[in-house]
């Protein structure tokens, strides 16, 4: 039994009624692998997930049993109540609607691997080769140059040092991975529940991660730490990125995202429990996290969990992102609303790879009306960034300057990679024209940006640089 990441205990019974086992050894961190009378399983991410057992019954009788348990009866009681009935102060950020935060619909999908031996006991180079294959699977992959050149997933670009600056963002890239590396060793982010995510904010006066506080605690893919890691390893090919990355791409695609349910393909914004935030969004749960597993690995649960998400915008019927902000009477052309960042980009990314997958042009079509409904905008992509929207037709509705999330909103959940790679594939010339006037607008001063737009459209916090 790994009853924690750090610690593993063997513990032997005689299966005699009335009598107790007996603690064998015990260790740091399980290899994951039983074998016994010409049998092996092994569960993947054993130490990394705890608890997980490994058990075997009956050696002695005419039929052995093997059993591998994700959550054991030895282990506590799997607690996934809130962690308070009180809205966070205004101070906590992340505060909302606490009836919200419920666990419904949320998964976890564990890989186990068996291997049927031959006569005679394998010895312990091939338990070992067994075991790794179960943890650690070959995949075939190709070498970086040939995935920028065929431009898989997009505008990026190779590692290069030809230049001062560009040697110190590599640097940077490097050192940046090399610290969350060490922070998921040094905090323990390990756990079935937890394993495969980072915390979201660092609490200077602490010193330590705001692991308690709102929704300054698990990331749920705020910022989208998914795409920093998996272009990394597209960048660089290392065996080490593409761990991490798979491990929060196995986490983030099950438990941040509602699969059934009220919420079904909606996400939970981050917050003290994975699933705890009231803000349940698109953006959260969009194919784009985790169609580089898919296509890298061919993995089906992700590739289900892209099919789960494709209709994600018809959840926004009673589960409107922008509820807190606007009113409908039922009169409007439109049932809810969608910023252009970050929900009707994260719509693109889930119809986008729809499309892509199965040549499903409704999810294309369902696209061009957005972009006809955004064009049609005083100034297109620049205006909004709220706009009512249709769920069954897809259209985009402008009612105004609003911006309840401000300009940033519409560029830090990865609508840059995701509009780059649907301007390669829809081949639309206004596609084209409204992303570069976005583009030239975007690096103008604020003086500039005020004579070519109104007041309104230059004033919506342009200076983050994303």
């Amino acid at each position: 039994m790994q009853d924690s990441s750090e610690h593993y205990r063997i513990q032997k019974g005689t299966g005699e009624k009335d009598c107790s086992f007996v603690d064998g050894p015990e260790g740091r961190r399980s290899g994951g692998y039983l074998y016994a009378a010409g049998l092996g399983v092994g569960l993947k991410d054993f130490w990394q997930k705890y608890p997980s057992v490994l058990e075997t019954e009956g050696m002695l009788g005419e039929e052995a049993v093997l059993r591998v348990w994700i959550w054991p009866p030895e282990g506590r009681p799997m607690d996934l109540r809130p962690y308070t009935h009180r809205p966070c102060s205004q101070g906590y950020y992340g505060q909302g609607d606490t009836s919200r935060s419920r666990p419904s619909g949320i998964g976890m999908t564990n890989e186990i691997g068996i291997t049927l031996w031959g006569q005679g006991t394998p010895t312990d180079e091939e338990l070992e080769e067994a075991r790794l294959r179960i943890q650690k699977p070959a995949l075939l992959v190709a070498d970086p140059a040939y995935y920028h050149e065929v431009r898989a997933f997009g505008t990026w670009s190779l590692p290069a040092y030809d230049t001062p600056a560009k040697r110190y963002l590599e640097q940077v890239l490097a050192d940046t991975f090399s610290f969350y590396q060490r922070e998921v060793e040094q905090r323990k982010w390990y756990g079935l529940w937890n394993y495969g995510d980072f915390m979201h904010t660092y609490d200077m006066e602490r010193h330590s991660w705001r692991y308690d506080m709102g929704g300054w605690a698990w990331q749920n893919t705020e910022l989208v730490p998914t795409l920093w890691l998996w272009y990394m390893f597209l960048r660089t090919g290392r065996e080490d990125v593409f761990t991490m990355a798979e491990a929060m791409c196995r986490h983030t695609s099950e438990v941040d995202i509602h699969h059934i349910g009220p919420f079904a393909g909606l996400g939970s914004r981050h917050n003290v429990k994975h699933w705890g935030g009231s803000a349940k969004e698109a953006r959260i749960s969009m194919a784009p996290h985790h169609r580089f597993y898919y296509y890298l690995t061919g993995d089906e649960r992700v590739g289900d969990i892209m099919d789960e998400v494709k209709d994600a915008d018809l959840t926004t019927k009673h589960a409107d992102p922008l509820r807190n902000y606007y009113h409908l009477d039922g009169s409007e052309p439109y049932s809810t609303h969608a910023r252009t960042g970050p929900d009707w980009s994260s719509y693109c990314g889930n119809w986008m790879t729809r499309w892509e997958r199965f040549q499903d042009t409704f999810y294309r079509d369902k696209m061009r009306r957005g972009i006809e409904g955004i064009a049609a905008a005083p100034y297109r992509f620049l205006s909004g960034t709220d706009f009512g929207y249709d769920p069954d037709t897809g259209r985009m509705y402008y009612i105004g300057e609003q911006s309840t999330g401000g300009s940033h909103l519409a560029l830090c959940m990865g609508e840059p990679q995701v509009y780059f790679e649907l301007e390669d594939m829809l081949e639309d010339p206004l596609w084209h024209d409204m992303l570069v006037q976005y583009g030239a607008f975007y690096f103008l001063s604020p003086e500039e940006k005020e004579r070519c737009s109104n007041s309104q459209v230059a004033g919506k916090g342009w200076g983050l640089p994303m």
